[in-house]
This record gives structure tokens, C-alpha cells and sequence, in this order.
């Protein structure tokens, strides 16, 4: 297993030098419109410099009418940020690494669930799933490789698949066919915007783990209903508006760091 780790695979046509992936999150060192900093840009390429196969850059929002949360991550709804997102993708193949770069909603992150499921209209379930595209095709066109969908933590898209949430009559509620849909129509949409470019990786939470919330055999079958619409399962667990389920999405640096782990 320690030599597979080291292995180069191909995922979709992305082939990466390795199977270590930095995963992605947020430093908050973005300039205050969403632009590339000098900041932004140092920290990444300390994460380049790392040998893993895939760095990641994390929380970069689609809509550029929106900010995330604590401001200063990435804006990449806007065309404007290309040149800065151009040096970040070259900078990270400069030292073997392969780009990738985690796309959200700013807008309905840590909004609330059942009225985004369930109140918003077709057309504004559209129109996410068209910012989505639309932010894909200029991550790529400034060369990243692989587009991550966070599909996880109670993000847009599980709060659309999460039966507690979603009572919606149009095509992207009700049965679970339908709870599929809006990721099914996003990952399609992603697809044909990056036009064979790059590799899609889309993130799930195993489970919610809350009562009433999405189950791991739920997930499972979730999971095989999208498995032809993407590269590479990203798996994690928990919600983030929960912040006693933080230790869940980001275990204990023990428990990584133990040496029977490591041998393992």
C-alpha cells in the first residue's frame, strides 16, 4: 500500500504524479475583492512545495454578487480573476503538482437548509447550477486541472439530496431520483462547460450524522447515481453550520499522525 500511495494515477484526463491530495480550505489571505493576494499566493505555493500530487485551493465562490463567510477567499465568477488564478495554476505545476480548486455557493453556504431546498424557485436552482459552469469554465481556462465540487458539509448540493430538507414539486425534489437531480444536472453542466479539460471531483459528507439527517446507505446510493458523472469520490463526514461535528470533519492531528496509522 505504501508504494501505491506513491503511484501515479489517471483520473479522467488528468494523469497525477501521486495519490497525496492537499485538501482543500480557506486561510482568508484572498484580497478583500476575491483577487489573488501575494498572501494567497505564498501560502499555496508552500502547499506545492509539499510533493503531494493534488493541491487543492479551497472555498472559492461562483458568484461574484456574493462573499463568503469571513470574506477574503476567492471569487472565481468573474472573468477578472484569471490572471491571478493563471499564476496560482502555474505556480503549483511548477513544482509537479497537479491544480485543483474546490467551487461553493457563498451565497447559500451555512444558509438556511429548508428554505434553500425547498423555497427557492426553478429558476434560481438554474441559475446556481449555471454559476457553477459558469466558474468551472474560467478555473480551467486559467488552467486548472481538476474542478472539486463541494457536495459535502451541507452544502448546496446535500441540502437539495437530504429528504428532510427538500419538499419541493418540480423536478428536483420529492423522490429520490429527483433529490438526485440537481447534482446530477450540476456535474453535467460542469462537464460541458470544462469540455474534456479537466477532471471533476465532487466531495460528500459519508454521513450527517445527526438524527433525521443523511444516512451512510443513503450516501451509498447517492454515490452510485453520480459515479459516471465524475473522476474521484471525495469522501468526509459531518455539517459545518454544527460546530460540535467540527472534530468530525477534521480528526484529531493524533489520530493522523500515530505511526501504526502511518504503517497501516
Amino acid at each position: 500500500m505504501k508504494k501505491a500511495i506513491f503511484q501515479p494515477i489517471k483520473l479522467g484526463p488528468v494523469t497525477v504524479k501521486n495519490r497525496i491530495e492537499v485538501a482543500p480550505a480557506a486561510p482568508f489571505l484572498t484580497n478583500h475583492n476575491g483577487t489573488v493576494s501575494r498572501e494567497f499566493f505564498d501560502y499555496t505555493m508552500n502547499l506545492a512545495k509539499s510533493g503531494a500530487g493534488i493541491v487543492t485551493i479551497g472555498v472559492s465562490n461562483v458568484n461574484p454578487e456574493t462573499r463568503p463567510m469571513g470574506g477574503r477567499c476567492l471569487n472565481v465568477g468573474s472573468p477578472m480573476v484569471i490572471s491571478g488564478l493563471n499564476e496560482l495554476a502555474e505556480g503549483i505545476k511548477a513544482y509537479g503538482a497537479t491544480p485543483s480548486i474546490e467551487l461553493v455557493h457563498s451565497g447559500y453556504m451555512l444558509a438556511d437548509p429548508y428554505e434553500t431546498a425547498s423555497g427557492t424557485t426553478t429558476e434560481e436552482v438554474e441559475k446556481i447550477i449555471a454559476d457553477f459552469a459558469n466558474a468551472a469554465r474560467i478555473c480551467v481556462t486559467a488552467g486548472f486541472e481538476i474542478i472539486f465540487i463541494h457536495g459535502g458539509h451541507g452544502n448546496v448540493p446535500a441540502m437539495f439530496f437530504n429528504k428532510k430538507f427538500n419538499h419541493r414539486t418540480d423536478r428536483f425534489g420529492g423522490s429520490f431520483e429527483n433529490r438526485c437531480r440537481f447534482a446530477k444536472e450540476l456535474l453535467t453542466a460542469v462537464r460541458e462547460a470544462i469540455g474534456g479539460k479537466a477532471a471533476i471531483e465532487y466531495r460528500i459528507s459519508a454521513e450527517e450524522v445527526l438524527p433525521d439527517m443523511t444516512t451512510f446507505e443513503e450516501t451509498l446510493d447517492f454515490a452510485e447515481e453520480i459515479q459516471d458523472y465524475i473522476d474521484l469520490l471525495h469522501v468526509s463526514r459531518g455539517l459545518l453550520e454544527e460546530d460540535r461535528l467540527l472534530p468530525t470533519i477534521n480528526p484529531p492531528l493524533l489520530l493522523m499522525c500515530d505511526k501504526e496509522v502511518i504503517e497501516v
